[in-house]
């Protein structure tokens, strides 16, 4: 047996636990049993879910010491190859969040937290777009930016998120990390990398008061003027435009010896509390660009972004899948995690790019439960045969698994020529046929993806 004991300290007092918990399991279908000890009262049930490829059933024991609900045994007994550090994964993802948001008896207050991404596109988002998921969110272009003199143009994008917390970090861990699986799923509807904002110190060559070209080197950052906030990242570096000098957030300085640990914080984040307390996200002003569906076609950065009409009802769809059929909304997630990360790694390597597409797809392939005993490879190329249409082509598809993915993730092959560049790539046939087969690749398996979202999503 495999068992985990995670420490909690959670007053519970005036909650009716049992139907607290129903609420955080009842996904499951979970039935709670009541143990009442000496000087403890134990809530046991069984929990179904997914860890890896495996369907297992989990033991859940939470313990209860008078009003405060002081720990959570997790345990397993099964064939599966199942470890600690699967089940401890699996508190972190499913038990964690939900018990410190729904057992919590501190009031909640509003926040409306700003959290910053980064795209790379030659014209900037046009317009503001709220749309209601988890929660009512938000998107907007930060700075109006359109360059003259090339594509890789860094556009900043914001996220305004209402959430409901018990205090500011809290507020902005749920914005954050909810942006970011927003973002994934945009990625997908827009064939747009999203990038979490980050600061370094970087060369620039700036024109002097001589009109000489003259290099500096200098910390990456941006100004927010309605919040009035420095940002670098969207963690620890924000501060206020009026004092630059003001570090916010949880620094630590940290002391331990065996048995004790120091922590002291350095720093205030008072000015973000006054920031994001208590604000909500106002209407949209400047009205976005819509399409009519969602483009099958590869973005290209000197293309503008346009956003799908039938976007709120992605959303709102996706909300329905994740409460009907959890497994699939979590296949389908981890495809659009996957799609971000092949998009934003574009910028510097091919076939890194291409192998997690490959592997974004294979995600989502899982969705579909096969029933077949055969390889992912197999699993993988019937996928696309079904939703790729007349764009199948079974050679290319066992070259990019083969050749392409397994040769890059499990022998460190790069198949896309990263490592035999040729400057005269115009007399170079292989590295524009190698061109050529990236784009196809993408194309095919975008599709494959788009056709899946409109089949599951949209025809329901």
């Amino acid at each position: 047996m495999i068992e985990i004991n995670m420490s909690l300290n959670i007053d519970i007092k005036n909650k009716n636990i049992v139907s607290e918990l129903k609420e955080i399991l009842k996904r499951n279908n979970s039935d709670i049993a009541l143990l009442d000890l000496d000087d403890k009262v134990n809530y046991i049930c069984k929990y179904d879910t997914r860890i890896r490829d495996f369907e297992v059933s989990l033991n859940l024991t939470f313990e209860q010491d008078k009003s405060v609900m002081t720990s959570v045994f997790i345990s397993y007994e099964g064939e599966e190859d199942i470890n600690e550090l699967d089940l401890r994964l699996f508190y972190f993802e499913e038990i964690q969040n939900n018990l410190f948001i729904q057992l919590s008896t501190k009031r909640l207050d509003t926040y409306c937290v700003r959290i910053y991404q980064k795209i790379i596109n030659y014209k900037p988002l046009f317009g503001e777009y709220l749309i209601n998921w988890k929660n009512k969110i938000k998107m907007f272009n930060l700075h109006n930016l359109e360059l003259r003199n090339g594509f890789n143009v860094n556009q900043i994008l914001a996220f305004d998120i209402e959430v409901k917390a018990q205090n500011l970090d809290q507020a902005r861990s749920i914005s954050y990390n909810t942006v970011l699986d927003f973002s994934a799923f945009l990625s997908v509807l827009l064939d747009i990398g999203f990038y979490d904002i980050r600061s370094y110190y970087t060369h620039f060559i700036v024109p002097n008061n001589n009109d000489d070209l003259q290099m500096g080197r200098y910390l990456t950052g941006f100004f927010d003027e309605e919040l009035e906030l420095i940002v670098r990242n969207n963690f620890y570096n924000i501060r206020p435009f009026n004092d630059p000098s003001n570090q916010h957030g949880q620094l630590y300085m940290r002391a331990q010896d065996s048995n004790n640990v120091l922590i002291n914080q350095i720093g205030s984040d008072d000015f973000l509390e006054k920031a994001y307390k208590d604000r909500k996200i106002k209407k949209p002003i400047i009205k976005g660009k819509y399409r009519d569906d969602i483009n099958k076609e590869i973005h290209h950065r000197n293309e503008e972004i346009i956003i799908p009409q039938l976007i709120r009802k992605f959303f709102k769809n996706l909300l329905k899948l994740e409460n009907d059929n959890n497994v699939n909304y979590k296949y389908f997630r981890n495809c659009c995690r996957l799609y971000n990360l092949s998009n934003c790694i574009a910028t510097t390597n091919t076939t890194s790019s291409i192998s997690y597409l490959i592997s974004s797809v294979n995600a989502l392939a899982k969705s579909e439960k096969m029933d077949f005993s055969s390889s992912e490879k197999m699993i993988f190329s019937s996928f696309v045969e079904k939703y790729s249409n007349k764009l199948f082509d079974k050679k290319l598809l066992s070259f990019l698994y083969g050749n392409i993915r397994s040769g890059h993730f499990h022998s460190g092959e790069f198949g896309f020529l990263e490592y035999n560049v040729d400057f005269n790539n115009s007399l170079n046939k292989d590295f524009a046929k190698l061109s050529n087969l990236a784009e196809k690749s993408k194309r095919i398996l975008r599709l494959a993806i788009v056709n899946w979202i409109n089949k599951n999503l949209f025809c329901s």
